[in-house]
């Protein structure tokens, strides 16, 4: 139970009627006071700041040391067509939803935010409880009504959440995806309510619970976890034994590792794998790892098959937070023996990012690596962590191999989104090596914030060398997207430096840069792009460059100054940008040899 002591009654905040103020905001707050110890924000009435005229209302209630205390009715909906929810928080030392407590930031356009204790992971600059209980008759809302996403409900303390009502964060009945829900106690969660942020048209939304970190690893015996092939965490701390996983992987059994929800539930649910597993019997076989956070394999540690298949998935930031790399450290390596490596995040890692953050800023980072699948595919997706940071990817190979054989492909999809920031790309080859032979290398790196300059969509750097030895095609596409005219300079598409290298036998070769805004280039060539083979098949390569200056200064569509060859494949350059200016503007600069 929980209710104002006789020491507080005289330091209540308290409303019991109703409040009405539609499309502005309410709050009711109880200052922290060197003679308060127990400050109480009580809320048994009624309170409406719903959307009006394209106004979204908010509802605050805060007790800076104390309590929030709310039993009765709480709405900042949008009712009407194209509305959103507005945002409902519940803030204090202790914050209480109880009895037959509603809280309702539902929009016809999409559901709204309401903050119980906290924010997301205890996150983004707001207060957070140190005990928070939502009862059994609760009910908190934040669904899209008709066409639109769920909302974010989020119920956090410090130390202990105990969840027992209903969460909705349910996707539009006639289109958009569930929303995203957590019921988090940094310490100890009691969670036995009812969660639904399901979509009837779109994906399925996010319910995270405190999540459990796993160490895979040769020593010990498997801990903290249940239901082997398909291991789940019971408790933090987990670990499952390299012994566990390779018996499985010989008999030809599919292996699935994920972080849980259950016991302490005080981690951030990484999956580290410490010591080398192979494969070397059985028919074919998956190793999946699922974490809610970063997945992170130790240096000179080895995934690898001699005997069959082995598909590898990495599935970082599976709870779709927005957090969670994917990061191999040097001297480790993936061989699939012919297997698919699938390297993403989210709910559905094939076309889903893992996403860097402050503690592994790169989406996925392979830093002196080999990845070979042996004729299988390889696919990495990744995005830059966001924010004010200079020279995060989303697919960062450093020093590192990748290769397949036959019709094997290689797909490379980064994107970067921070606003004002300097450096970043959506997907860079530094001093490395990535090798097809009949199947296509793809790499795809795009930009989408506002304000920033120095940006790469793709960055082929140092001696990188992009090589297919057959008939598999080079594509690479580099698109960046600022819309702040002004405030953008030197945001390219496509780069590469003086020592790299792409070259084909009989696959052709397609370039595609786009730059945005003042000092830009679509393609900016100081390496080696050559096509060897000869007669009919030989591989043609296209060249095509554009860059659109807002600012009318300086931006070139194509700027080639390294080499461009062909023994009998044909060369096409195509380059626009804005008219020749006094200001330097080009469609192509031409500034060393094509052959």
């Amino acid at each position: 139970n929980l209710k104002a002591s006789d020491a507080i009654t005289s330091q209540i905040v308290s409303n019991n009627g109703a409040i009405a103020a539609d499309g502005g905001h309410v709050l009711l707050k109880k200052a922290a006071a060197r003679d308060v110890v127990d400050g109480l924000v009580n809320m048994d009435g009624f309170i409406q700041a719903d959307s009006i005229d394209g106004r979204t209302g908010n509802v605050s209630l805060e007790s800076d040391g104390g309590t929030t205390l709310v039993s009765g009715t709480i709405n900042a909906r949008g009712q009407n067509a194209g509305e959103k929810g507005g945002l409902v928080g519940m803030l204090a030392h202790y914050v209480g939803v109880v009895d037959d407590a509603t809280v309702d930031a539902s929009g016809s356009s999409g559901g709204g935010t309401v903050l119980v204790g906290g924010d997301a992971y205890g996150g983004n600059g707001v207060q957070t409880a140190t005990r928070t209980i939502v009862q059994s008759g609760a009910r908190l809302k934040a669904n899209a009504t008709d066409n639109g996403d769920g909302g974010k409900v989020i119920v956090w303390s410090d130390e202990r959440t105990d969840f027992a009502g209903l969460i909705e964060a349910k996707g539009g009945t006639h289109g958009g995806n569930g929303g995203f829900v957590e019921t988090s106690g940094k310490m100890t969660l009691s969670s036995i309510g009812n969660v639904d942020a399901s979509s009837v048209w779109g994906k399925a939304g996010v319910w995270l619970l405190d999540p459990n970190n796993i160490i895979i690893q040769a020593n010990g015996l498997d801990t903290n976890v249940a239901g082997a092939p398909n291991f789940t965490t019971t408790d933090d701390s987990a670990n499952v034994t390299t012994g566990s996983i390779q018996a499985a992987l010989n008999a030809g059994t599919s292996v699935t590792i994920s972080t849980g929800t259950s016991g302490t539930n005080s981690q951030a649910g990484n999956i580290t794998v410490a010591s080398s597993i192979s494969k070397s019997a059985g028919g074919d076989a998956t190793l999946t790892l699922n974490a809610a956070n970063d997945i992170i394999v130790n240096g000179g540690v080895s995934i690898s098959s001699n005997t069959n298949k082995l598909n590898v998935t990495f599935d970082s930031d599976a709870d779709a937070s927005g957090a969670g790399a994917i990061v191999m450290n040097s001297g480790s390596s993936i061989t699939s023996n012919g297997g698919n490596i699938m390297l993403g995040g989210g709910p559905t890692p094939t076309t889903s990012f893992a996403v860097g953050n402050a503690t592994h800023a790169n989406g996925v980072e392979l830093n002196g690596v080999t990845v070979n699948a042996g004729g299988g595919n390889i696919t990495a997706n990744g995005q830059a962590y966001i924010g004010d940071y200079l020279g995060y990817s989303g697919v960062a190979l450093t020093g590192t191999t990748m290769s397949t054989t036959g019709t094997g492909s290689i797909t490379l999809n980064g994107h970067t989104a921070s606003a004002y920031s300097a450096g970043d790309n959506g997907v860079v080859v530094d001093n490395s090596t990535v090798t097809v032979q009949n199947g296509a290398m793809a790499m795809n790196g795009t930009e989408t914030s506002n304000i920033d300059e120095q940006k790469t969509g793709i960055l082929i750097a140092g001696t990188s060398t992009l090589q297919s030895t057959g008939t598999g095609t080079i594509t690479l596409l580099g698109d960046m997207h600022n819309d702040n005219a002004g405030y953008n300079q030197y945001n390219n598409g496509i780069v590469t430096s003086a020592g790299s290298t792409i070259t084909s036998v009989n696959g052709d070769i397609t370039l595609t840069g786009h730059g945005n805004d003042k000092r830009t280039t679509g393609l900016d060539l100081s390496g080696t792009i050559s096509s060897t083979g000869t007669g009919p098949g030989a591989a043609k390569i296209n060249l095509i460059g554009s860059s659109t200056n807002l600012a009318d200064l300086g931006s070139i569509g194509i700027n080639l100054k390294g080499t461009v060859s062909s023994v009998d494949g044909n060369i096409s350059l195509t380059g626009s940008a804005p008219i020749v200016s006094a200001n330097g503007s080009a469609p192509i600069l031409l500034d060393s040899g094509i052959n």
